[in-house]
């Protein structure tokens, strides 16, 4: 949350690219390690058994369009 609120609220401040390029991988890094820590979570809830699993009608299309839509908001901002 700290690196989210110094690039979001703060980056007229940092003068220097160096440690803005160092900033956003630092939050990418802890993404992916936040998302690392909680399929770990979700793996050992699988194991002992304690997960609980809900069923719920989803829409395809609605499914469809959420999941390409992260692709295309990935693909607009490398391009």
């Amino acid at each position: 949350m700290g690196l989210h609120y110094i690039l979001e609220e703060l980056p007229e401040m940092i003068q220097d690219e160096d440690i803005l390029e160092s900033l956003h991988i630092s939050r990418a890094a802890s993404s992916v390690a936040i998302n690392i820590l909680n399929d770990l979570t979700t793996f050992d809830k699988i194991e002992e058994g304690v997960l609980t699993l809900n069923k719920e009608d989803v829409s395809a299309r609605d499914m469809i369009h959420t999941a390409t839509s992260i692709f295309q908001a990935q693909a607009r901002s490398h391009c």
